[in-house]
């Protein structure tokens, strides 16, 4: 072989560095520079019936999140084009459901990072319930516990996937690829 060829190993080699070196940019830059504002549509599982939405919460990581943002009123009677819907698939086992619904209105949807009024908070939540809640693998990959499931959507309500290879580099202050 001519020494300016270079082996199939080597020419792998240096993809696989150069491809490393890409991923590691972008996470670089995903963590440091986009917005990771994300949302958490939050599932209970009922043992009589099954997964219902406990909420949808604005997070700003997996662990903080916004709370009461701007003053909201609850008013009962705009939700009538979807109160069939919400008793079914939102309701509380531990308080009266309409004090219930109030709470997570003012707690969690006067943060929405998408501007919503009362009426579209509480039919996003029932769209986004309504496209997974018979996709038990999916519920399932997102689970907490045996009672809670945690599915995180992007601002623009797109399921996120964990990329779990990449999970290293969150933790880390500089991104170093794996290959040196």
């Amino acid at each position: 072989m001519h020494n300016s060829c270079l082996s199939f190993f080597e020419l792998v080699g240096y993809l696989v560095y150069d491809t490393v070196e890409t991923i590691n940019e972008y996470v670089g830059n995903l963590f440091t520079t986009s917005n990771t504002n994300f949302y958490y549509l939050s599932l209970i599982n009922d043992d009589k019936k099954g997964w219902s939405i406990h909420g949808l919460w604005p997070q700003y990581s997996s662990n903080s999140y916004p709370s009461f943002c701007r003053k909201v009123d609850f008013d009962y009677q705009k939700l009538s084009p979807i109160l069939g819907d919400l008793h079914k698939h939102w309701y509380s086992t531990e308080e009266p459901t309409t004090e219930f619904w109030e709470h997570e209105w003012k707690k969690h949807g006067s943060c929405m990072f998408t501007p919503m009024n009362e009426l579209q908070y509480f039919t996003k939540a029932l769209e986004l319930f309504d496209s997974i809640k018979n996709n038990n693998s999916l519920i399932d990959k997102f689970k907490k516990n045996e009672t809670q499931s945690m599915i995180p959507y992007d601002q623009d309500f797109n399921i996120i996937i964990n990329l779990a290879f990449l999970i290293i580099f969150i933790q880390k202050d500089d991104f170093l690829p794996l290959l040196s």
